[in-house]
């Protein structure tokens, strides 16, 4: 198993209605199992801030289940990319390396 490199996917923007401002999608990186296939993905949105917030990233976690549906881990706003990365191998069932 693997983890991509951050890759810009052009996944566009998200406008947080309580925070009153928009995220854009920064990049993503993959989880692959041993036959290249993505079992799990964290993504960075960014923000330039506004209203009352500073520029800071976010990171949204997912799951890809062989027998089913993705399943999304949550928004992540306090926490790095590692730990995010941790949270994926976690729900799979994982220990990380």
């Amino acid at each position: 198993m693997k983890w991509t490199r951050m890759e810009d996917l052009s996944a566009g923007s998200q406008f947080d209605s309580d925070l009153q401002i928009t995220y854009r999608y920064a990049s993503e990186t993959w989880l692959l199992n041993s036959k290249g296939e993505r079992i799990g993905s964290v993504e960075r949105w960014s923000t330039s801030g506004g209203g009352h917030c500073k520029s800071h990233s976010r990171y949204e976690a997912w799951v890809f289940p062989s027998n089913g549906e993705p399943t999304h881990l949550g928004v992540f706003c306090e926490n790095t990319l590692k730990e995010c990365k941790g949270f994926v191998l976690n729900a799979l069932g994982i220990l990380p390396a």
